[in-house]
């Protein structure tokens, strides 16, 4: 999830993307990360592999899970999120859940060009 860069001193979140609502995840990252301090955790082991390349078994070997490859995936893992409710309150996770559940739907109802391209030329 976070990468140190070598060849220089920062760090960076790579799960996030543009599509993240920054506030929020932000507001989630950092209680993470304080988390994890007072509960004394240890971020386990680097992974110094292209996890894009491994295979199903061997991530498995390695105990590295997947993180949710859609927004429907990612919305349902952050509505069963008690640390996520913790951190935001009840009403916004709520709020949240919501609406990107309605944004999920909106997006699977659109038919776009590339299904048109790719489908429509069948019939």
């Amino acid at each position: 999830m976070l990468r140190l860069p070598v060849n220089r001193r920062c760090v960076e979140v790579r799960v996030a993307d543009s599509a993240a609502y920054t506030y929020l995840g932000a507001a989630l990252i950092i209680a993470a990360g304080f988390d994890g301090i007072r509960r004394n955790l240890k971020p386990g082991d680097p992974v110094n592999i292209d996890t894009y390349e491994a295979t199903p078994a061997q991530l498995s070997a390695a105990s590295i899970e997947r993180l949710p490859s859609t927004l429907g995936e990612a919305v349902e893992e952050f509505a069963r999120s008690d640390f996520a409710r913790e951190v935001l309150g009840d009403a916004v996770h709520q709020s949240f859940t919501d609406l990107k559940r309605a944004e999920w739907l909106t997006y699977n109802t659109v038919v776009g060009q590339w299904e048109r391209d790719t489908h429509l030329q069948m019939w």
